[in-house]
């Protein structure tokens, strides 16, 4: 929901799979890779709204209901 309505991920590292693949969300390791990500923002080094429109993109297209029901309905006819 966060990011359907316009947050930016900052997020622990992701599991590989096809749904997170090349994502555009800022991800740390450590409470210092956060710290150093918070820093970054506060200091304007991140386009921040360039930032929340990648992250809306990827909702539109890997996320969002339509996209979901979408790849469902793709692996289904895979399966006939």
């Amino acid at each position: 929901e966060a990011l359907h309505a316009g947050c930016i991920v900052i997020c622990e590292p992701l599991p590989e799979n096809s749904l997170y693949q090349n994502h555009p969300f800022l991800t740390y390791k450590n409470s210092s890779g956060l710290t150093r990500i918070l820093n970054d923002i506060r200091k304007g080094k991140y386009d921040l709204a360039a930032l929340q429109e990648q992250h809306l993109e990827f909702y539109r297209e890997r996320l969002s209901v339509k996209a979901v029901a979408a790849r469902m309905a793709c692996q289904l006819k895979s399966l006939s």
